[in-house]
């Protein structure tokens, strides 16, 4: 705040010395034109002193000038870097928050994917389906660029196509959205086979009534 402060205050003080030298040099004309004698060419050393005093006052001008050229200059600057800073620093936080929203799924889909081999282990199929496609879920907004998350991931697809080629009975949704959600979590995985083999599977069931 106190640099912006300054800067409005330079500004002024410019436009101010600035008035006062063109004043200076309009009051030295005058004198010049005044100083008697002048137009008879009787006093050289008036006229050589009044045409060093306005080449002195029209010297101060221009570095005045100059001044408040570079002044402005370095104000542009100093913006510009700030807004580069600022959005470097933008940038970063959003990257760092993605990097974290990523390691979150990652570990949801683990812990699923762990939960959903203890509901196989004692036969309860129902929940161990709903858990995989949500772990794999979880896995495809993870850290895809990780080959142990996506090793993992392939795990559970592999799980669910077993559970697929094994299963034959009268499983059911529990409602449309759940339905969609399946659906929808199946059609990202990038294996076709596997992807086809699972959208068949789940369009064999229909929805509790």
């Amino acid at each position: 705040m106190k640099k912006k402060q300054n800067n409005k205050t330079k500004n002024p003080l410019a436009v101010i010395a600035l008035f006062i030298s063109l004043l200076t040099i309009v009051v030295l004309i005058f004198i010049l034109i005044r100083i008697e004698g002048f137009s008879r060419g009787d006093s050289y050393s008036s006229l050589l002193i009044g045409s060093l005093a306005l080449i002195v006052t029209v010297l101060i001008g221009y570095q005045i000038s100059n001044i408040v050229q570079l002044d402005n200059r370095f104000t542009a600057l100093e913006t510009r870097t700030r807004d580069t800073i600022k959005s470097a620093l933008n940038e970063h936080l959003q990257l760092s928050k993605q990097a974290s929203k990523k390691a979150e799924n990652d570990a949801i889909g683990t812990a699923l994917m762990m939960l959903a081999w203890t509901f196989m282990e004692k036969g309860e199929t129902d929940d161990a389906l709903r858990t995989l496609i949500n772990s794999l879920r979880a896995y495809q907004q993870g850290d895809l660029e990780d080959p142990t998350i996506v090793n993992q991931m392939k795990d559970v697809e592999d799980t669910l196509i077993t559970i697929a080629h094994s299963e034959s009975g009268t499983w059911k949704f529990q409602n449309i959205d759940e339905k969609n959600v399946f659906i929808d979590t199946v059609m990202k995985i990038q294996n076709r086979d596997k992807m086809n083999i699972l959208l068949d599977f789940f369009y064999r069931f229909d929805i509790l009534t």
